[in-house]
């Protein structure tokens, strides 16, 4: 058993939740299915169906593209935002594998819909937000690529 107030100050920790207030980080708290997974796990694979989000509390992961590295994730990184955000319509476009033992938050399509409103928008605008950074850093070592 994961106790709630670990739970609570894994969330507390992730600086895009930072605008969220204590009663909505324990919405969040209550709707993500928490579980503590080994090294080695994948915990979602590219091509996959899957509509989840995930948050990594604690521990390592990397995630990686038809074999090859995207990004190295840190205690309170997410991912999954594309397939959660298109409600499991598209398939999974990386797979994600721990590579320390890790906390995990899972939140299944449409497990914030019981969330509040302020709470959904703010979860919604984190993703935005962290979305445009990474779009920007793809954009930028697209054009390093010598043509």
């Amino acid at each position: 058993a994961i106790p709630d107030s670990e739970r609570f100050a894994a969330l507390r920790r992730i600086p895009i939740l930072a605008p969220l207030s204590d009663p909505e980080i324990w919405e969040l708290v209550y709707a993500a299915q928490w579980r503590r997974v080994q090294a080695r796990t994948v915990l979602m694979r590219e091509g996959e169906e899957g509509g989840s989000l995930y948050f990594l509390a604690t521990g390592d992961a990397t995630v990686t593209k038809q074999g090859r590295l995207l990004h190295m994730l840190r205690a309170g990184a997410y991912f999954g935002e594309m397939a959660y955000m298109k409600d499991g319509l598209i398939p999974r476009q990386a797979t994600a594998e721990t590579t320390t033992d890790a906390l995990i938050a899972e939140f299944p399509a449409g497990a914030l819909k019981q969330a509040s409103t302020n709470c959904q928008l703010g979860v919604a605008t984190a993703l935005l937000h962290s979305l445009v950074e990474r779009l920007a850093l793809s954009d930028e070592r697209i054009a390093r690529v010598p043509t």
